[in-house]
């Protein structure tokens, strides 16, 4: 697919339907990866037409499965659900080596101990796209908003801790879960590089979303 952008026209939305039917045939946990691919695909379509899609009028009822139809919502909505789809069977997932998937990385030195599992790499992969500001372009009516300060507290509390909204679409909701999961899968390490990482992670981003005065003195000193 990477070699086929550099000559051909409208690549993205070929790529985008060349990896909708593999994903009919492709085998747990390539699937995942292609999920992962396919969201990124999806929202590169919508960064590149923005002005286009935002313009777009707002369909209600059955929508067509021509993307340049769609309004932004259900493009967002691709995203993140396709995101989503790329952590399905977390266990498996966990239980995979990031080291086999060399050939198709950028890998920094040293950034194994970061991303050891695929889990690792593909849930940060969401995490990211949702703490992205510009994603959460739809608002719902009652939407998700950070106000317990124990979601600034260390690992082994958050972990434990339950967050709960009517708005499950919200995507600050989500990447909090996402960096829960991550949170929790590495309480027990015996190195904590990959737990600090997505713990520093999750702190930086509640403190920029947190809506209570005593934010600062509690993420200090957490």
């Amino acid at each position: 697919l990477r070699l086929r952008s550099d000559f051909e026209e409208d690549y993205i939305l070929k790529y985008i339907g060349a990896t909708e039917k593999k994903l009919k045939t492709t085998p747990a946990p390539a699937r995942q990866i292609l999920h992962s691919m396919l969201a990124d695909l999806y929202w590169q379509y919508y960064q590149q037409n923005r002005y286009r899609v935002l313009d777009q009028t707002v369909v209600s009822g059955s929508i067509s499965d021509d993307i340049a139809t769609w309004d932004a919502k259900k493009l967002v909505d691709k995203v993140s659900s396709n995101y989503l789809e790329s952590l399905d069977d977390a266990k498996l997932l966990q239980s995979v080596s990031l080291k086999m998937y060399d050939p198709i990385l950028q890998v920094a030195e040293g950034s194994r101990k970061f991303r050891p599992t695929l889990f690792d790499f593909l849930a940060h992969r969401a995490a990211d796209f949702f703490m992205n500001e510009e994603a959460s372009i739809t608002k719902p009516i009652n939407p998700f908003v950070m106000k317990d300060l124990s979601m600034l507290s260390k690992p082994d509390e958050f972990a434990r801790l339950k967050i709960t909204t009517p708005d499950s679409l919200s995507f600050h909701f989500n990447a909090l879960n996402l960096l829960a999961q991550l949170e929790k899968f590495h309480l027990s390490d015996k190195e904590p590089d990959a737990l600090v990482d997505a713990t520093l992670k999750r702190l930086e981003f509640v403190h920029d979303k947190i809506n209570q005065p005593d934010k600062d003195s509690v993420y200090l000193s957490t």
